[in-house]
Parts: C-alpha cells; structure tokens; sequence
C-alpha cells in the first residue's frame, strides 16, 4: 500500500504517512468504524452495569425503608434509633421522659396533702374513734398545715374535739394510701378564721397506737408543698385546668383522691367555682393546675337545681389571712 500523495509504501495499518502525514482514508474509517463498534459494545456494557447499579440501590432504599417502619411499629417499647455519622444510637423516646416527669410532679405535690381526722372530745383518743376532718397541705417543713377551720369544731359546738389534737395522716405519695400518722394540735383565730374558713395545725409528736407501735418518725423534716418553678401564670383564668387533691368519702375517705376540671367561673365573694368533683372530705386539700401551681384550697360545694361546682378559696385569700394571722400572732 502506498501514499496517495507521496508514493511512500505503507503498512497496511497506518492511518498516516510517515512520509508527508498524509490521512490514509480507508484506515481512518475502518478504525473509526471499529472504534464505534467498540463504543457500542462498551455503552452496552456500561449500560448492563448502571441497570444492575440502580436495581441494587432500589433495593437497598426498600430494605431501608422497610427497617426504618420496622423500628417505627415498635417505638411503644420505649425504645428509638437514631442514625449519626454512620453510628446507630439507641434513645428514650420523649414521651416515656415526660411520663416520668410529670409522675414526678404529681407525687412531690401528693405527698404533702394530708388527711385530717379530729376525735370528739366525749370518745377515746384514737384514730378509730368518731370524730370530724377533712384534708389539709403541709405548708412548712416543720409540720405546719393549712385547712379549713369549719372540718375543726370549736368554740360551743357541742361535739369539741380532744384537747390532745387531731390525727395528720401522710399518704404514699405513688399509691395515695395511709403511711404515717403524726399527732397535732390546732390553731384557730375565732373571728378570723371564721370571715375566711381557714385554720393552722401544728405537728408535734408521732401516733402511737396501745401496743406501742409507731406510725412514723418525729422529729423529722415533712414533706411541705412547693410550687416554686411551676407557676407559668399566678393569674387564674377562665377554663384553665384543675386538679384537686384531697380524701373525699366518694372514695372512702382514706385515700389521697385526685379529679380533675377547669375553672367554671367566679363568684362575687372572690371564690373560684370548678367543674372538678368536690365531696365531703375534700375540705382544706388542694387544687392545682396542670402545672401543679397552687390555685387554692377547695372548701365547700355551690349546688344549683341539677347540677353543682366545687368552691376553692383562691391562694392570693390564703396569702391574705397568713398576714393577719400573722400579725395576730405577733401583738
């Protein structure tokens, strides 16, 4: 084979000459020719590979998503995955910590509401005998309780209490059910407590039963309400919600009760009227919100023809007879 252009022999593979560069035309579509020819086989390769490349990813996505609402179905086990930097790391799911949390807050407030049980004068002293009570809040950690003073029979009443005092009852504060039972006496301001229906008893000593058994430890720190941290709002609102604590006899009277409610409305007396069931029984607890800010102290029933509301002595009032109580105490 020779050049066209030069008449210099070539091989029969060249393209170009040696000799002048000339193109060999025939070689140049030949190899064009074949190069396309092994482009096609090498995109028909390539192409096999890419389908085999997404069929696998696709797979690989499904299994993914197919784990992923695996770990979904059983997220009740308190159990989550999260993924970080390739790392799988279990977690508590925020649902079980803020069960936790307000399983929490509801047994620091349990614990310290007590139930109040006052001996008639004319019957043994002793926490089977007769006598009148209700509930009460420890309000200081040296036993210092708040209630009403109408679950406490003073004055001429016929039915006086012991002058050994009334029984404080401390509940378990998970189950509601009678602990400890501790000895105190009350404190009664005559026409003060009667304008506000609000009294004081003091702990001073533990029950001890005829056998000798005691039904606590005293002296001791009590476990005293506080609600420092979980007032969002002092201002009580219309349809706010509320809890109340207390031993009502719909329940037997010896159990730590809790109903719930909102604010129903306010009377013209400054009263706070709820929707939240108040019984006999529940005189003195507490009422809270759902925070476990204290909103007052429940007192008594409003009936109407079909229906009634429950009356909470609102805690600015209390706030307010703690401060003539207080200079009472100290003329």
């Amino acid at each position: 084979m020779f050049c066209e252009k030069c008449g210099k022999n070539l091989t029969e593979d060249s393209m170009f000459c040696d000799g002048c560069g000339h193109k060999n035309l025939d070689n140049v579509v030949r190899s064009s020719s074949n190069l396309n020819i092994q482009n096609e086989e090498a995109n028909k390769h390539n192409k096999k590979v890419l389908k085999i490349f997404f069929s696998v990813l696709v797979l690989v996505i499904v299994l993914i998503i197919f784990l992923d609402s695996s770990d979904n179905s059983n997220s009740g086990s308190g159990q989550a995955t999260i993924q970080n930097n390739g790392n799988i790391k279990p977690i508590e799911k925020t649902q079980n910590t803020n069960n936790h949390n307000t399983a929490t807050k509801y047994a620091e407030v349990a614990e310290s509401v007590v139930n109040i049980m006052c001996p008639y004068a004319s019957e043994p002293f002793s926490i089977d005998s007769d006598g009148t009570g209700g509930s009460g809040t420890i309000m200081d950690d040296s036993g210092l309780v708040v209630s009403n003073s109408h679950i406490i029979p003073q004055g001429k009443d016929i039915l006086n209490i012991s002058e050994e005092g009334c029984f404080v009852i401390l509940p378990d504060a998970i189950t509601g059910s009678p602990k400890e039972i501790y000895i105190a006496t009350p404190i009664v301001f005559n026409e003060l407590s009667d304008e506000y229906d609000l009294a004081f008893l003091t702990i001073n000593d533990v029950y001890t039963d005829k056998d000798g058994e005691k039904y606590g430890v005293y002296p001791k720190k009590f476990p005293a309400f506080d609600d420092t941290g979980r007032c969002k709002d002092e201002q009580i609102n219309l349809g706010e919600s509320v809890r109340i604590l207390g031993y009502p006899v719909s329940s037997g009277g010896y159990n730590l009760t809790i109903t719930d409610g909102i604010v129903s409305s306010f009377s013209d007396n400054g009263s706070v009227l709820t929707s939240a069931k108040i019984d006999q029984g529940n005189s003195g607890g507490l009422a809270i919100d759902e925070n476990g800010c204290m909103i007052g102290i429940p007192s008594a029933v409003s009936e109407g023809e079909y229906d009634k509301l429950g009356v909470i002595i609102p805690a600015s009032t209390l706030v307010d007879f703690i401060n003539k109580a207080d200079k009472i105490i100290n003329q």
